[in-house]
C-alpha cells in the first residue's frame, strides 16, 4: 500500500503524518519535489 507523508513544521518541531494514498507516478514525483523543497526551505530558515 502506498503512503502519503505530510510534514507539519512549527514551534521547532516536525511531525510527519502517514495516510494511505495512491498517486500516479507524475503526482508522486511532484509531491516528492514539493516535500523536498519545503524541507530545504525550513532548514535554510532555521540556520539563518
Amino acid at each position: 500500500m502506498a503512503g502519503n507523508e505530510r510534514l507539519f513544521l512549527g514551534n521547532d518541531q516536525a511531525v510527519v503524518e502517514h495516510a494511505p494514498l495512491v498517486l500516479s507516478d507524475e503526482d508522486h514525483i511532484a509531491a516528492k519535489q514539493i516535500l523536498e523543497r519545503a524541507i530545504r526551505e525550513a532548514l535554510l530558515h532555521r540556520t539563518s
